[in-house]
């Protein structure tokens, strides 16, 4: 209302005209009330005073307000620059978005009055999320804990929030800078389906970002600084864009994560030796980019262009399937994984890597399916670790990694093709034997043995483990391959272990059904040490 004078003037007594061609006369109330500001409802913005109660007031207006005064109900919050203080949660409802003038950049740019900044102040009460979607479950009203994750049927089970938006903020934690009392989190959605995160910056916290149960969500030029994880996907995530950058604090401290922050769902360390034939250091390792799901509830077809610095695993897969990187980019030289996965499949674009030598490209846990691309300038001289094999051909993992670019060396891991019958076209696994060319050969493990035939051209793809090396052998012979080799015109073959030797291959005589080939240094020394992990292909003329 306008107050003068003579009296009371309402804004509904008030015309509003665009003045372009083909505006419309509305009432100026109806103009004013499309979006709210926070200082509408008395927030500051001066990085001192209490907002909460502000912000989430104006929340509440804009979700809880009748069609008769928005349309459709809904509508914009806006945070004009400045440090608006919160010291408790803000919870986002339907319909509800979130908009500031500037998120500040990386660095962040906390001094600039056009910045918008969630200022996280609390205390010592730290098991809560800066902002929270507005979820509970129907059955007793009880808000969804800060630690707990939706499983069930989000329409059936929960309150579902539609509409969110979280756009053109900093989300910062007050004790960044000290590195003590860490919130849990900065941005938690839960049951928030083709939410959109745009042009948001968090500096802080133990997680990031977080999406349960939310299809169709796209996250886009974000640039997360924190603790433990930078974005968690978790349950019924399909078809999720991931776009940002994503750094792990390392300073003042690189911390560790406490078990208390270690998510319920997360495989524990002996399965993931047991189960996933996995490190069990990724049970408490620190993750970049994770897309995760129980096997019933999948999060499945993300869309992922990110850069990942400082993390244990810049990527990190379970249970998630037919998600394409556009870039992954690693760095820094914490990084123990590049892209971790099992029980998923993925193909990479393009993989650029600035880690360390004993850093890995890929870590196949059981039932991994993936194509990657690795580009030129990469540190990781190990592409590959943990391939997961077993006898039933439902069960191995296939990874194939292309070299596009200036790498230590490149290689092919068993790879079936799915293709249709064609003529002269054979796939499958074949069974050999691999002794020792001269002395002993210790205990072999994880095997896994696969071939392709097209025309008179077979290749074969192998991958074995040397447990134990024995007494040492010149030679490492594979016997009974799957056809004879009529000559050796057009033979040729690739081989890479795990230890940095470098490698070479050559033909025995091939008998009248089976043939055998050997792998033997180029110094005539032992191939393979104890726990060497030998992958290769080989293509001859039949």
């Amino acid at each position: 209302n306008l107050s003068v004078a003579a009296g009371t003037i309402y804004a509904t007594d008030i015309n509003y005209n665009e003045g372009a061609t083909g505006a419309v006369t509305r009432t100026l109330e109806s103009k004013l009330q499309e979006s709210v500001s926070v200082k509408d409802f008395g927030a500051v913005g001066d990085g001192v005073t209490d907002d909460t109660a502000a912000i989430q007031n104006a929340i509440n207006y804009i979700c809880n307000r009748t069609s008769t005064t928005s349309g459709n109900g809904g509508g914009e919050v806006f945070f004009p620059g400045g440090k608006y203080r919160i010291t408790s949660t803000i919870y986002v409802g339907s319909g509800c978005v979130l908009n500031g003038v500037w998120s500040g950049g990386y660095p962040y740019i906390v001094s600039n009055s056009k910045t918008s900044i969630i200022y996280a102040d609390f205390g010592v009460n730290i098991n809560q999320w800066a902002i929270d979607s507005a979820t509970y479950m129907t059955s007793g009203g009880a808000q969804v804990a800060y630690n707990a994750y939706v499983n069930g049927s989000i329409d059936a089970d929960y309150n579902s929030t539609h509409g969110v938006g979280i756009n053109n903020l900093l989300i910062e934690d007050a004790n960044v800078a000290l590195q003590t009392q860490i919130p849990y989190g900065a941005l938690r959605l839960i049951g928030c389906p083709n939410a959109l995160i745009s042009n948001v910056s968090i500096n802080g916290f133990g997680v990031g970002i977080q999406l349960n149960t939310c299809f169709g969500t796209t996250v886009n030029n974000v640039t997360v600084l924190s603790n433990y994880y930078g974005l968690m996907a978790y349950n019924a995530n399909n078809n999720i864009d991931i776009e940002g950058t994503f750094n792990k604090i390392i300073e003042p401290s690189n911390l560790s994560i406490p078990t208390a922050n270690i998510p319920s769902w997360m495989p524990t360390a002996s399965n993931f030796t047991s189960v996933f034939s996995m490190a069990s250091t990724h049970y408490a390792s620190s993750k970049g980019v994770t897309i995760a799901a129980s096997q019933a509830v999948g999060s499945n077809g993300a869309n992922i262009n990110v850069i990942c610095q400082y993390w244990q695993d810049s990527a990190f897969l379970l249970n998630s399937y037919a998600n394409t990187f556009l870039d992954l980019y690693a760095e820094g030289n914490q990084c123990q994984n590049v892209l971790s996965s099992t029980y998923s499949s993925w193909v990479v674009q393009n993989a650029q890597n600035y880690t360390v030598n004993t850093a890995y490209m890929v870590d196949a846990g059981y039932q991994t399916s993936g194509v990657i691309n690795v580009g030129g300038n990469n540190i990781s001289t190990t592409f590959f670790n943990n391939l997961w094999t077993s006898a039933s051909n439902s069960d191995p993992s296939y990874v194939l990694v292309n070299n596009t670019g200036n790498v230590t060396r490149s290689l092919s891991l068993p790879n079936l093709p799915r293709l249709g019958k064609v003529e002269g076209y054979e796939a499958g696994t074949w069974t050999p034997t691999i002794v020792a060319g001269a002395g002993t050969l210790g205990t072999i493990s994880n095997q896994y043995y696969s071939y392709v035939k097209n025309g008179n051209q077979v290749t074969l793809f192998y991958t074995f483990k040397i447990v134990t090396n024995g007494t040492g052998a010149a030679t490492i012979v594979v016997q009974n391959t799957p056809y004879a080799c009529s000559s050796l015109v057009g033979a040729s073959g690739t081989c890479s272990i795990n230890n940095g030797s470098s490698v070479s291959m050559g033909f025995t005589t091939f008998p009248a059904t089976t043939g055998s080939f050997d792998i033997f240094t180029y110094s005539g020394g032992y191939p393979g040490a104890d726990n060497t992990i030998i992958t290769g292909s080989l293509t001859y003329s039949i």
